[in-house]
């Protein structure tokens, strides 16, 4: 085997890890917060049975839209409740200072809304539709937030 494709080998393999080991690190060490979802419609028969989340804290207000450029990355500020669930205090597109103690969410500003990257959420089989209707209705959503704002999707919360 050449020294070139084992190179590629080699990178592809650290790339994967690298991977993994990010999202494992959100799950273990990150912190869990309850967010607020809002009503989507989605519909994908390629996909499997999924749903799509919207989130209160990703709306934003017609005032706001005009400040921030499709596809631009932003960092949402929350503020945390007693019983956990996490609301907006603020979207800024500076970079919170290494070592700070806010908890914020990255996200990235398309069309009207800050979308997370944790908005499909794959589900068992025959379980979509169902979850859907709960969601419809305002539903609670447990996420593991890390210190650099990368987020997973870990369960749901009945009200």
């Amino acid at each position: 085997m050449s020294k070139k494709v084992l190179l590629i080998i080699l990178l592809w393999s650290v790339i994967v890890i690298g991977w993994v080991l990010k999202s494992e690190y959100t799950l273990n060490l990150g912190r869990e917060v309850i967010l607020e979802t809002v009503p989507v419609d989605p519909r994908d028969l390629f996909m499997g049975d999924y749903v799509i989340l919207g989130f209160k804290i990703g709306q934003l207000r017609y005032s706001e839209r005009k400040n921030y450029d499709t596809d631009i990355p932003v960092y949402v500020y929350l503020n945390v409740n007693g019983d956990n669930i996490a609301s907006r205090s603020r979207v800024t597109q500076t970079k919170p200072a290494s070592g700070s103690n806010d908890l914020y969410i990255k996200g990235k500003v398309k069309r009207n809304i800050i979308e997370f990257g944790i908005e499909n959420y794959y589900v068992k089989e025959k379980t979509g539709k169902n979850l859907e209707k709960e969601l419809r209705n305002g539903g609670l959503v447990k996420v593991k937030i890390d210190k650099f704002g990368n987020a997973k999707v870990v369960g749901f919360v009945n009200r």
